[in-house]
């Protein structure tokens, strides 16, 4: 069912109306519902003017129930990208009203504060949001909540990587396939399941091509690929220069003997690692730590910088080489400064 822009009184359709006000307004006309319970998927326009496509909030609850918390950019950049920041605020601000969804603050200490400094607020889904959409076969498996403040900056950055991948889902274009079919996410996974220790932080399982062609909604499945998809598995590992060499070396030595058949029973092929590392620095002490520690083994790396470029650098069986995420080469290098550019030649083994 679509809501007819044009029905709405031209009081709610002025750019700074209150979307609280016409989210209430689409209950009470019958296209939300109020009460728990399983909902059809709802597909509505928001309220400015110069809106003319449709806002599905269903798949945006059903993707804060996956991913566990996300910012305003982040929501803003997969479902609202043709809109407006402000826009997204409103149906932010519309679902909070309604307990839909749920606001934390956070904050982080920076070099030269001498207080935390305030960070973009992360939003999730509620026990009533989750209510509204738990009998959908797009809902997550199990549900996790979110970590504690201490873990907000490690979480939001593991949900930075996810988003940044999505949007490089969409825009694949290879040959015959193109965009992003299919998305399945979990978080703290065991690499062995008869082991509660150590832990990926995510596993990512993207489908690339096939048919679905709807940019603006993030299809979760996991199902079999079909003619023309090309599936894809990482294991992220998002570093935040917090753990001693011996931590990062014995967990390339846990990875090579992964994928036990336990594990493939569960979640099938065994996924690539990649590291998101904070500093070209913290990049190359990890490779070269894993390097030794695993000789054969093969794994991706990039830093927060490069993720926004998709520049990423692949290690296989110690040889070091540039690509991007989903192909190689990249298509392009990113800014380095000249002590940046000198420790990727030497990560690179190339002289100038």
């Amino acid at each position: 069912m679509r809501f007819v822009w044009a029905s709405l009184p031209l009081r709610l359709r002025v750019a700074d109306a209150s979307f609280a006000l016409f989210f209430r307004v689409l209950m009470q006309k019958g296209q939300i519902d109020a009460p728990a319970g399983a909902i059809e998927r709802r597909v509505f326009p928001l309220f400015s003017p110069t809106m003319d496509d449709t806002i599905d909030v269903h798949n945006v609850l059903i993707s804060l129930a996956w991913l566990g918390e996300l910012s305003t950019s982040h929501i803003h950049r997969l479902w609202m990208g043709t809109h407006t920041l402000r826009a997204t605020q409103y149906l932010l601000r519309g679902l909070q009203d309604e307990g839909i969804i749920a606001r934390r603050q956070w904050a982080r200490w920076l070099p030269h504060c001498s207080t935390p400094v305030r960070q973009a607020a992360l939003w999730s889904v509620t026990r009533k949001g989750r209510d509204l959409i738990r009998a959908h076969d797009q809902y997550p498996p199990e549900y996790k909540e979110p970590r504690s403040r201490k873990m907000a900056l490690h979480d939001s950055t593991t949900s930075e990587a996810i988003v940044r991948m999505i949007e490089l889902g969409r825009a694949y274009n290879y040959g015959n396939q193109r965009g992003l079919s299919g998305l399945y996410i979990e978080r703290e996974v065991r690499l062995d399941p008869a082991r509660s220790r150590p832990l990926m932080d995510a596993l990512i399982i993207i489908t690339l091509g096939g048919t679905f062609d709807h940019p603006n909604l993030v299809p979760w499945s996991r199902d079999p690929t079909l003619p023309g998809e090309r599936r894809v598995r990482y294991a992220l590992e998002n570093d935040r220069d917090t753990e001693p060499a011996t931590v990062i070396a014995g967990k390339a030595v846990h990875y090579q003997h992964a994928g036990t058949p336990a594990w493939e029973q569960r979640y099938g092929r065994f996924p690539l690692p990649i590291w998101l590392t904070p500093s070209t620095r913290r990049l190359e002490h990890i490779l070269n730590l894993w390097r030794d520690a695993w000789p054969v083994g093969k794994w991706i790396m990039t830093t927060d910088a490069w993720l926004r470029d998709d520049y990423w650098l692949e290690c296989d069986r110690g040889l070091v080489s540039e690509r991007s995420l989903f192909s190689a080469p990249p298509r392009l290098r990113p800014t380095l400064s000249p002590e940046e550019e000198e420790r990727l030649q030497r990560m690179l083994r190339i002289k100038r």
